[in-house]
């Protein structure tokens, strides 16, 4: 979601604006707690803007549902790299593991799964597990 940048919102505007070269997510599943880490590559001028942009893209999720095309975005999105990330050996055995930790087999319900969720189910994880967050700001020394 956060990666789309055919979304026609604020803060999507806001982050083109900010001129970030690069941005990506990643969720790091854990049996107690899990992380999701969002990163963003931008020179020193544009770091406010390109942080404020991201705030505001995580709380946009929280705050109105999904339009249905960004969710359908979304889902090809994880379907695809669900589909690339099992190429080596060792990412079909992670998945393997991971899917009794998630009670789900990635190989015959996964897609089901995605197909399932709902924008009211988007908000809602959004308004229940993005409410605290650090950031962390690495810049050059100058």
């Amino acid at each position: 979601l956060l990666q789309d940048k055919s979304k026609s919102t604020p803060a999507t505007k806001t982050a083109s604006k900010a001129q970030a070269t690069q941005v990506a997510a990643e969720f790091s599943p854990r049996r107690w707690s899990s992380e999701l880490a969002v990163l963003a590559q931008t020179s020193p001028t544009n770091v406010d803007a390109v942080k404020n942009a991201l705030l505001d893209e995580v709380h946009l999720l929280a705050a109105a549902p999904l339009s249905n095309a960004d969710l359908q975005n979304a889902r090809n999105f994880a379907l695809g790299r669900w589909a690339t990330n099992r190429e080596a050996s060792h990412d079909r055995a992670f998945e393997a593991a991971t899917a009794t930790l998630v009670q789900t087999f990635p190989d015959t319900d996964w897609a089901a799964q995605i197909a399932a969720v709902t924008p009211a189910d988007i908000q809602h994880v959004a308004q229940k597990y993005l409410q605290s967050y650090a950031v962390v700001l690495i810049l050059p020394q100058q």
